[in-house]
């Protein structure tokens, strides 16, 4: 299982109401995978056991303008955010509000999503007219089953 990570920074904001918007997900690519998924703490035990993480220094180092980025998007839009650092990685999770975003906001959206290594889109279990988006960051250099992943 994945360690705790430390909460560097959470704020959400009030959303307007714009209406009942409803994904169904369920029903994306039904029927299409052949072997059943392994549970989430199989999945978690795999990539661990299987992982090996090496310090790197510049990595470090690059993870404090990742999350002064991530902070001062949220403050200066009132984006709602959550900062936690983990043993091998920062993570920032962004709350969203669908819409169209242009000019400065775009910009330091693209910027954050360039200097993080992966992202994960997800849709809101709560707020429907949410969108979520998980920007990771490696601190250290990951090998898995022996190839260099970040």
């Amino acid at each position: 299982m994945e360690p705790l990570g430390r909460v560097i920074y959470s704020k959400r904001y009030p959303y307007e109401d714009i209406g009942d918007l409803k994904m169904n997900a369920d029903t994306v690519g039904a029927g299409t995978r052949k072997r059943p998924d392994p549970s989430e703490e199989e999945f978690l035990q795999h990539l661990l056991d299987d992982s090996i993480f090496v310090y790197n220094a510049e990595r470090q180092s690059g993870a404090r303008d990742f999350i002064h980025l991530a902070e001062e998007l949220s403050r200066d839009y009132e984006i709602g955010a959550d900062i936690i650092a983990y043993p091998y990685y920062v993570s920032v999770t962004l709350y969203l509000y669908c819409s169209t975003y242009m000019n400065e906001l775009k910009e330091m959206l693209v910027d954050l999503l360039m200097i993080g290594d992966d992202i994960t889109f997800a849709n809101s279990k709560t707020q429907a007219e949410e969108c979520i988006i998980i920007i990771d960051y490696m601190t250290h250099d990951c090998y898995f089953e022996g190839r260099k992943v970040n």
